[in-house]
Order: C-alpha cells, then sequence, then structure tokens
C-alpha cells in the first residue's frame, strides 16, 4: 500500500512539473537543524514520547522542470540531565518533491525513503524496553521558504513519518545554498 502511495504522489510531483519550471538546474545544499517528537509504541505499556533537538544535511538536485531530487543525513535526540534518559533518531533518506516558485518565495512538497536507526536506553527506560530498532519506511514533508539573495534560501519545513517503532516529526529552520548559473 506504501508503494501506491508513493507512486500516486509521485505521478502527482511529475504532472505539476509540465505547469511550474525553474529557470535551469541547480545543485543545492540544504543544512537544517530544529526540534522534533518521537512516538515510541510498546506492546502492553503506554506509549513513550519524548521531544527532540537535531540537525542534518541534505543534497539535491532541482532540474529545470522543478523537480528536486536529494540524499541526506540527520540526528534527533532526546537526553535528560545526567543522562537518565536517552533517545536517538537517526536516518539516511532520499527524497523527491517539486519546488514552486512563488515570486521570492518556494513550496516545496517533497516524499522520501529513510533508512533509520532509533536508540533508546538510560536508568529510567526498563531493561526489557532497553533496545536500538532499525528499518526502512516513507515519510513526507513540506517546506516553505524565501529566497535572500541569488545564492541563499532561508525557510521552514515540517517532516512526518510513521515507522515501525512509531512515529517521528520534526520542524526545522533550513537554509538552502543554489549552486547553478543563474
Amino acid at each position: 500500500m506504501r508503494a501506491i502511495n508513493l507512486l500516486i504522489i509521485t505521478s502527482w510531483v511529475l504532472a505539476a512539473a509540465s505547469v511550474t519550471s525553474a529557470a535551469e538546474t541547480e545543485f543545492q545544499l540544504t543544512p537544517r537543524g530544529g526540534n522534533g517528537h518521537l512516538r515510541i509504541d510498546i506492546p502492553q505499556r503506554a506509549a513513550l514520547t519524548p521531544d527532540t533537538l537535531g540537525a542534518g544535511v541534505g543534497a539535491g538536485l532541482l532540474t529545470p522542470f522543478g523537480l528536486i531530487l536529494e540524499a541526506g543525513v540527520e540526528r534527533f535526540g532526546h537526553y535528560t540531565f545526567l543522562g537518565f534518559d536517552e533517545f536517538r533518531f537517526d536516518q539516511n533518506y532520499l527524497a523527491a518533491g517539486y519546488q514552486f516558485e512563488l515570486g521570492q518565495w518556494r513550496v516545496v512538497p517533497k516524499v522520501g525513503w529513510s533508512d533509520w536507526d532509533l536508540d533508546h536506553s538510560g536508568i529510567l527506560v526498563a531493561r526489557r524496553d532497553r533496545r536500538e530498532l532499525s528499518g526502512q519506511d516513507y515519510f513526507w514533508e513540506i517546506g516553505v521558504s524565501r529566497q535572500i539573495s541569488r545564492l541563499v534560501t532561508l525557510g521552514l519545513s515540517h517532516e512526518n513519518g510513521n515507522y515501525d517503532f512509531g512515529n517521528a516529526h520534526a520542524t526545522r529552520f533550513v537554509v538552502t545554498l543554489g549552486f547553478g548559473d543563474k
């Protein structure tokens, strides 16, 4: 079912590509940082819901018709005072989206595939619940940004994914550095 949803969303993005066009091919480097939230479902127990802080970077290619192909890494973690309880969510991802140009503003919806690792441990986590999980799942993201100069665009993005362990979402400040022949 996820593969069908991803195919439908990708088809919409490609269809939208014929409506709006970008000026040229551009390489984009996108450092990002912000806050997030994890919901870790544990069978027969209440879900753990730590807030997180994190950072990451993406490298992408913007095609002349607005399609963005991106690869990146991110790490979000929750660390309590004196290390009583720690949660860390790492992901390597591939994403595809479309960059809608609205004057100086950009709206960028994306769908992606994540290879992730979740590690949670600490004094407050029962020994039987300590574990490292990993897997691959899909996520979606939407970003809104404003072009500040020919090279720099500043904005916000929101990402959400349903993973094998539960759910993760993050809201981040994004800086996009665009390198092209403008």
